[in-house]
């Protein structure tokens, strides 16, 4: 057999071989497909969704809607932060509130407290209902020394948690022994700040938020004064009486507005949900950016 002629049957027995695998192969991608879900057909333009494999554990809430209205849920979404009680041997509750200096560029809160009451002076922290009225003992208020503020302290502020209603968690000043911040006017921290020590007589307020005293926990607002509106509706939710929530709001967002001084928050020690008090203070190795 000459050489083309043993060529071309070589070339033939290739081509037949190619097509006898194209042809299984085409038999076995047509028993494959039949075999497999119709896919669902879908909008022209639109992504496949994947499927949802999460699994929902015994007791987890049904919709996210349910989640949502948990209680400490629902009220941090209005602005009211759950504060824990503690609790002494003889069951007396008390709110933990840590004062902390926060150290800034220029003259602040502490050094319109030092222009107020003097190098040696203090001041009062205080919890106590917004509105006067039926005061806690004197026992919710401590009074602190200039160098506890600027060192920062943590104190105990005893309240009745069964009393329920919106207390003012004041720092003021104390001059003339009352006790009690609830009708002082706020102080002006840049007039303080740019006279002499100790040339004002009258006491002034230099920090307010409100916290709202109830059983289990308590609620401190670290919100804006614009959602006020949404606080009244959470807490008429919880049980409270609007003939005492609405005056009682009205009277801290007027505080609200007079004492800007740092905002409040909340802060885990140990197990316990603590307030945390902020006092800026001048500290020249801060650099104003």
């Amino acid at each position: 057999m000459d050489p083309r002629t043993r060529n071309m049957l070589l070339l033939g027995g290739a081509i037949i071989g190619l097509l006898v695998v194209l042809k299984v192969g085409n038999k076995k991608l047509r028993r494959s497909e039949k075999a497999a879900p119709a896919a669902e057909s879908l909008p022209e333009g639109s992504a496949p969704v994947a499927a949802d494999r999460t699994h929902k554990s015994a007791g987890s809430p049904k919709s996210e809607a349910e989640a949502l209205n948990y209680p400490e849920i629902r009220r941090s979404r209005v602005g009211l932060n759950t504060v824990s009680y503690v609790t002494d041997k003889d069951g007396a509750t008390a709110l933990k509130v840590d004062v902390k200096s926060t150290h800034v560029c220029h003259a602040a809160d502490f050094e319109a407290i030092k222009a107020l009451v003097g190098d040696r002076g203090q001041v009062l922290l205080a919890l106590e209902p917004v509105n006067g009225g039926d005061k806690p003992t004197k026992a919710a208020s401590r009074t602190l020394s200039l160098d506890s503020l600027a060192d920062g302290i943590t104190v105990d502020l005893p309240v009745n948690n069964k009393r329920a209603g919106i207390y003012g968690l004041y720092l003021c000043s104390d001059r003339a022994g009352k006790g009690s911040c609830v009708g002082k006017s706020r102080a002006d921290f840049n007039e303080l700040t740019s006279r002499p020590a100790d040339s004002q007589t009258e006491d002034a307020i230099f920090f307010f938020q409100f916290v709202v005293v109830q059983e289990p926990d308590a609620q401190l607002y670290t919100g804006a004064i614009t959602g006020l509106s949404r606080v009244r509706e959470e807490l008429l939710n919880q049980g409270m009486k609007d003939q005492d929530v609405r005056p009682a709001l009205k009277r801290a967002s007027s505080l609200m507005r007079e004492t800007a001084s740092l905002p409040t928050n909340t802060i885990d020690v140990g197990e316990v949900k603590t307030i945390q008090l902020p006092i800026a203070k001048f500290d020249k190795a801060v650099i104003c950016k």
